[in-house]
This record gives structure tokens, C-alpha cells and sequence, in this order.
């Protein structure tokens, strides 16, 4: 059996016009992903060549998935490792002489499908997302992070009690919010957080989250990242499969300009839906999966990982 991913649709919209978009979407024949890259908490840029140190790192790593193969040979974990290992160098050459606290380092989650031979295979770090509709009509979710937008929600919600509103778009203005914020990325890619990303953590690899799965039970994938899954996670506008079934019916752009209109005109301040930022950075992708049985099929063998 044959396996390709074919993208039907795809959106990135920046959380501010006035700064940069730190996600990016990547796509092949057999290979999907959206990359998350995290809100930078330094106090200055260092990767010259980008608007932001978190878009240089999303940009990176994307380049680095699109040169994944079909064959499985590289498994996520040693392309985690890798990439990981190949960004630290870079970076910190970039940094030079530079001492760089550890909360200012560029992090990024991400969510992928590989298509590898007559499976599909799930990886991810992070609070991204892979939704898969089954061919029974039910949706599945595969994310590393599970529900953790329900944490960064409390979390946020007491500094909004505290400040009462967003000021200029955000809480990342006010010193005791960017503290507590600082303090959390210091521990992340520690086996005291649990956290693990993209960056500059080489032992990240080993904690990718995967999932290999027959083909032939799929349909469609729907790769997002937190700020897109937020109308079914953060906002409850849709469940998983009224979000999938509006994503395939209508399109992403419809779901995009839903997210605004809830963020800018719903709740523009953060009262309903407690978030640090006005406004994040949403970006999906939506591909079918198509799985073609050869004229004379050989015999295949393989596992199947379940994910729960």
C-alpha cells in the first residue's frame, strides 16, 4: 500500500500586524506538520536574520522536516535530536561571547504526519495538535500536551484578576507576569517541568510523543497549532469533530476570521477566555490521506502504536 498526504487547505495568521508570525506549515507527498514557536521572554534579539529568535527556530526546523524521508529510517526521535543539537550550535555562534538566560532561548512545539510505508505516523512536543478523522466518523486527538491549555487559562486568569485588562495586546508589559513567565521557561526541557520542545535541548528527542497508525482507517488530518485549536480547546466554539467537519466543508479562512472576531470583539480583554495574549499566532493545515493499494500489493508487516 501506497500512503500520500494531499493538502487540501492551509492558513497562518499572525497574532499582531506589528509583530512577526513565529509559526510555519511544511508539506510533501509524505510529510505535514505546523511548527509553534514560542513568544521570546529576552530582552533583545539575537538571531539578526528574523524578525524574532522563535521564527528563526520554526523556520529551521521546518527545513529540516521537509528533508525527512518516506522510508522511516530517521525516526522522529533522532530527527528531534539532531535538529535540536544543529540549532543549539547556531544559535549560540549567533550569540557569540553573549551569556543567554535560559528563558531567552527560541523554543517551538510542533504537530506531524508522516506517511510511511502502509502506516501513518503521529510525533509532536508541545501544545500542537494532530486531529484525525477515522473512517468510522469519529475524530481522534494526538497532541504531546494534552489539555494544557487549561493550566496556561488558571494561570493567566490570575493575572487578569490582578490587572483587570490586556495592555497593549497583552500581559507580557507587566513585570510580575513576565517573572512568573520567565521563571516556567527556565525549567522547561527539564524532567522538572515535563515540558520538552524544539530548541536548544538535544535530550528533547527523546521525549517526542509518537503514534504509528494503519492508514487505511483515516480520512483527513487536521494539524493546528494552539492558537487555531483554541476555538475547540480555550473557546469551546466546536468539538473536535464539528471543528474538522467545518474545516473540510468550509475551508480554514472562515475559522480564522472566527478566532479573531472572538479574540477582538467577543472578548477583546481576556474576561471569558483568560489567555496572556490577546491575540496568538493560528495556523493549520488540512490534508486528506490517501491510501492506494498496488496492482500486484506484496506482503507488508509492521506494528501498530496506539495512541491515547
Amino acid at each position: 500500500m501506497t500512503v500520500k498526504l494531499d493538502i487540501i487547505d492551509s492558513l497562518s495568521l499572525p497574532g499582531s500586524p506589528d509583530k512577526a508570525n513565529e509559526d510555519r506549515l511544511g508539506h510533501a507527498e509524505h510529510v505535514a506538520f505546523v511548527i509553534d514557536g514560542a513568544t521570546g521572554l529576552g530582552d533583545r534579539r539575537y538571531m539578526q536574520s528574523h524578525d524574532s529568535d522563535a521564527a528563526w527556530l520554526a523556520e529551521f526546523a521546518a527545513r529540516h522536516f521537509l528533508g525527512l524521508t518516506d522510508t522511516g529510517e530517521t525516526t522522529a526521535i533522532d530527527a528531534v535530536s539532531e535538529l535540536n543539537r544543529a540549532a543549539r550550535a547556531a544559535f549560540f555562534e549567533a550569540a557569540a561571547a553573549d551569556l543567554v538566560p535560559r528563558y531567552a532561548w527560541p523554543s517551538a512545539g510542533f504537530a506531524m504526519i508522516r506517511a510511511i510505508g502502509d502506516r501513518i505516523e503521529f510525533c509532536g512536543l508541545g501544545d500542537c495538535k494532530a486531529l484525525l478523522l477515522r473512517q468510522d466518523g469519529e475524530v481522534e486527538i494526538h497532541s504531546a500536551l494534552g489539555d494544557f491549555f487549561t493550566a496556561e487559562g488558571e494561570a493567566a486568569a490570575r493575572q487578569l484578576s490582578r490587572l483587570g485588562r490586556f495592555h497593549s495586546g497583552s500581559l507580557l508589559g507587566d513585570a510580575e507576569t513576565l517573572a512568573g513567565l520567565r521563571a516556567a521557561r527556565e525549567r522547561h526541557n527539564t524532567p522538572q517541568s515535563g515540558i520538552w520542545t524544539l530548541g536548544m535541548v538535544e535530550e528533547a528527542g527523546q521525549h517526542v510523543q509518537t503514534a504509528r497508525l494503519p492508514a487505511s482507517d483515516y480520512i483527513l488530518v487536521l494539524l493546528c497549532s494552539d492558537g487555531f485549536s483554541s476555538l475547540a480547546d480555550a473557546y469551546g466554539h466546536y468539538t473536535p469533530r464539528e471543528l474538522m467537519q467545518a474545516a473540510s466543508q468550509n475551508g480554514l479562512a472562515p475559522l480564522g476570521d472566527e478566532i479573531r472576531r472572538i479574540e477582538r470583539k467577543i472578548d477583546p480583554d481576556g474576561i471569558r477566555f483568560p489567555r496572556f495574549k490577546q491575540s496568538d499566532d493560528a495556523s493549520a493545515l488540512l490534508a486528506k490521506i490517501k491510501a492506494e493499494r498496488p496492482a500486484n500489493p506484496g506482503r507488508l508487516q509492521g506494528q501498530t502504536q496506539r495512541y491515547a
